[in-house]
């Protein structure tokens, strides 16, 4: 619908007066290559109604600059014509940003110009805008008013079709940025995680309880009693210190000091018993400054997150989960080791993922395959699909990969960019309608 007054040739064209009423195809502007403006045929309008809304409607040239973005944003519950196409494009902090196309002789609600605030709206030619506002759109005739309804309807659904191919050219684009990164995080698996120099500093780390490998393989082990359990603990003199000594703690405030192992296991679970330890035990590998500290406490949350995590989906075993969880970021210790070690090395260390280097860690450590691969992949999810992943690994990659980010979300009160893979991974763990927020609420916070 093009009603707009433009001259072409020297003549005028405007609307038809009024008449008895009889229908009349209204002119529809289609500009011409060197600005002028020819007339085409419309949609049945009666002449009354076309009158009409030349006297409830303002027409306003498009700027010499064809920058629309002021009539968007200072005119807001009004309805626009534009009679030539319009770019649209987004204003990110940093980079080119992206643009869509909407087609000429389009009717803009109010809903859609108030989602287009914030973008830079662009005329592809010299032209005019029809404005109307919402109260005088009201007050239009039955007539007037549907016709106009249906103009929306093709504009809404023509603004929806410019949307859905962008973001389908942004998603191709996407997934093939993706890919590249995935393979390039695959070939950065790279010889110095296994050179001498990291080697010798990975020798050179305190060692969690002698006892910690075997006792993560029992309890994987769904035939395993606590019987067993506190039997392999006992054996382990710095085992049983460590657990004695934990639950003896103020943290506990137990009426009376507990002195047997079996009574430890009876108060806590076996699952409870390993998780004490190991949280004891890997904090003694660290040392006592600020960054470590943090690093802990972040862990010590993400391991309970992960624990629940895996007890309401059902992947994995909650222990071995919430042990992957608490060892997740070990690599920083090998990384400031590194860099303490050999500071000329630094570039070169800072360069790579410290999720290798505590994947590692965990391999010279003795702990299962399972815990030492999810440590490594755990960056993964933000360059591949779980598809990508090794079958063996790809719950346990799964459970950490959303449990960091619950933590991020819901712990950090942090809200970073939306994760490109999230849906996935979601549904690699059943959830794949579910938001982060309503799992956290359902799922994890109950238990926590």
């Amino acid at each position: 619908m093009g009603w707009f007054s433009k001259a072409r040739s020297g003549k005028s064209t405007t609307p038809n007066p009024v008449g008895s009423g009889s229908k009349a195809t209204p002119p529809l502007l289609k500009v011409q290559t060197d600005g002028a403006a020819e007339l085409v045929a419309g949609v049945q309008l009666s002449r009354s109604a076309e009158t009409e809304l030349y006297a409830k409607a303002q027409r306003v040239p498009i700027p010499e600059d064809r920058n629309l973005s002021n009539l968007v944003t200072a005119e807001p519950g009004v309805y626009l014509f534009v009679d030539v196409g319009v770019r649209v494009l987004s204003s990110p902090a940093v980079g080119r940003g992206h643009e869509f196309r909407i087609g000429a002789n389009t009717l803009l609600s109010p809903n859609i110009l108030c989602n287009l605030q914030g973008f830079q709206i662009f005329a592809d030619a010299q032209g005019a805008v029809l404005q109307l506002s919402v109260s005088d759109f009201g007050q239009l005739s039955d007539e007037l008013r549907d016709y106009l309804n249906q103009r929306m309807l093709e504009g809404d659904a023509a603004m929806m079709l410019a949307v859905m191919a962008e973001y389908r050219l942004l998603e191709r684009q996407a997934y093939r940025l993706s890919d590249r990164l995935f393979a390039v995080a695959q070939t950065k698996r790279t010889k110095f995680v296994e050179s001498k120099v990291v080697v010798d500093t990975l020798s050179r780390i305190p060692k969690l309880p002698v006892s910690t490998g075997e006792l993560l393989s029992r309890l994987s082990d769904v035939d395993s009693s606590s019987a067993e359990i506190s039997e392999l603990v006992s054996q382990d003199p710095s085992l049983t210190s460590l657990l004695l000594k934990s639950i003896n703690s103020p943290q506990y405030a137990l009426a009376e000091p507990v002195s047997d192992v079996n009574r430890v296991v009876v108060l806590l679970g076996y699952q409870g018993v390993y998780q004490l330890i190991m949280a004891a035990g890997f904090k003694q590998t660290l040392p006592d400054s600020g960054r470590f500290r943090a690093s802990y406490d972040k862990a010590i949350e993400l391991s309970q997150i992960a624990y629940s995590l895996s007890a309401v989906s059902g992947r994995g075993t909650p222990a071995v989960i919430s042990t992957i969880g608490l060892l997740h970021d070990v690599g920083l210790l090998v990384t400031e080791l590194l860099k303490k070690r050999h500071p000329d090395f630094a570039a070169l260390i800072a360069d790579v993922d410290r999720s290798e280097f505590g994947g590692e860690l965990m391999r010279v450590w003795g702990l299962p395959d399972l815990v030492c691969e999810t440590i490594r992949a755990q960056r993964y999810p933000d360059v591949a699909p779980p598809e990508r992943l090794q079958p063996s690994f790809k719950d346990s990659v799964a459970l950490l990969y959303i449990a960091d980010l619950l933590h991020t979300y819901m712990v950090a009160q942090k809200s970073p960019i939306a994760p490109l893979y999230l849906r996935e991974y979601l549904q690699q763990l059943g959830w794949r309608d579910k938001s982060l927020d309503a799992i956290w609420k359902a799922k994890v916070a109950p238990h926590m």
